[in-house]
């Protein structure tokens, strides 16, 4: 699991937090924009918003078998998989290209 808390949780509004998480094949336990679903599949992460308490929530974690939690990765990778690559703008490699192109210029 990652823990994956947006500083600011308004609509439309998603930093890398989430995104690298998939990356490094976790689950997020995500907290941001009520929107996130218009832009992350709801089967990739698990949304804190989906829950009445953090103890439902550390419950729910802690009932996950490994098939079910091998769901949430393959959905998450499926996720970034099906990005293009300028949308990816959060990703090392994006963010090292940029800051490449910047010294050669």
């Amino acid at each position: 699991f990652t823990i994956c808390y947006e500083n600011l949780a308004q609509e439309g509004q998603l930093t890398e937090k989430i995104i690298h998480s998939f990356l490094s094949g976790s689950i997020p336990i995500y907290y941001g924009p009520k929107d996130i679903n218009k832009y992350i599949p709801k089967n990739a992460f698990i949304n804190v918003r989906d829950f009445k308490s953090l103890d439902e929530l550390h419950a729910f974690m802690d009932n996950i078998d490994n098939n079910k939690a091998k769901k949430y990765i393959i959905e998450g990778r499926n996720f970034i998989l099906s990005l293009k690559k300028d949308q990816m703008k959060h990703s090392p490699e994006y963010i090292a290209n940029s800051f490449f192109k910047l010294l050669l210029e």
